[in-house]
């Protein structure tokens, strides 16, 4: 599969999964949906792990193990932060906040793996950092903040920190071990982690049943499966070429998320929204 071909469907990917999440984050608490996603997407990703990718096995060490495992960590509190910001703020907003991670991702490409953009697709990248921050926005700027703390879209924020250091640094274990392990390995990440942190915040609804489950399992095959299709991308191409294509994920949200939620947000968050939209596919046509 060519590989541009393979980042247009991680991006269809992304951008359905998560207004399935955004769904499912308003009848069930974030680390119930979390642990349950994880365990639905190791289940089913299971036998193939285990015969068409068992190759991938055999290049593990215990240094690209721990890479592997360690940045698993980012991706996994990515999607925790993503839930919760759904629950505490507007859906829309919280996913093209979280859904610009490539802005991030394809910067940090530049430091850690020398690629190179142009210009045009940095004043790109500046677009997408200043829409999400206006789409963030409730009130004055000076308020920043405050608007931030009291939305709940600091968490919108955690996850695009997450998952734009996650997608960045991915590239090395799937240079060492392959496309597959990389992304499959962090369901068993994700299922420790949210076990751990239930078990820390005493949260005892985590192996509760969730509400909605064909939803569930949905949401849970779109995310590894984006995942995947966004590391065998970069596996052939520049992340900085990939991240944006996959990532332009909310232009195709913020549609469907309109019609879905109806969610009202003021004049400045449309601006930024727009803003961070525009920037990211611009960005994708100008890298492609």
């Amino acid at each position: 599969m060519n590989y541009i071909l393979a980042a247009i469907f991680s991006n269809l990917s992304f951008a359905i999964g998560d207004n399935v999440t955004g769904l499912l984050a308003r009848k069930n608490k974030p680390l119930q949906l979390g642990f349950w996603s994880a365990s639905v997407a190791f289940a089913v990703f299971l036998v193939p792990s285990l015969t068409i990718f068992s190759h991938e096995l055999n290049n593990m060490t215990p240094a690209n193990v721990a890479v592997m495992l360690a940045i698993n960590v980012l991706v996994e509190l990515g999607m925790l932060f993503m839930m919760i910001g759904m629950v505490k703020s507007s859906v829309t907003l919280t996913g093209v906040v979280a859904g610009s991670f490539p802005a991030l991702t394809t910067v940090l490409s530049l430091v850690f793996f020398g690629e190179t953009v142009g210009l045009l697709q940095g004043l790109a990248i500046a677009a997408v950092l200043v829409g999400v921050v206006l789409s963030s926005m409730h009130g004055l700027a000076r308020r920043l903040i405050k608007d931030l703390h009291s939305s709940g879209a600091i968490f919108a924020f955690g996850a695009f920190a997450c998952w734009g250091v996650y997608f960045a640094l991915v590239r090395i274990p799937i240079e060492q071990i392959g496309w597959f392990w990389p992304q499959y390995s962090a369901t068993m990440v994700g299922i420790l982690t949210f076990i751990l942190i239930a078990k820390f915040t005493k949260d005892r609804s985590i192996f509760k049943r969730p509400t909605m489950p064909g939803l569930l399992i949905l949401t849970a095959l779109l995310g590894i499966g984006g995942g995947i299709l966004f590391n065998y991308a970069i596996s052939r191409g520049p992340t900085a070429i990939v991240a944006p294509i996959a990532g332009s994920s909310p232009a195709v949200f913020v549609v469907l998320a309109y019609f879905i939620f109806r969610e009202k947000l003021n004049k400045k968050q449309w601006v930024g929204i727009v803003l961070a939209v525009s920037g990211i596919v611009s960005l994708s046509i100008l890298s492609a």
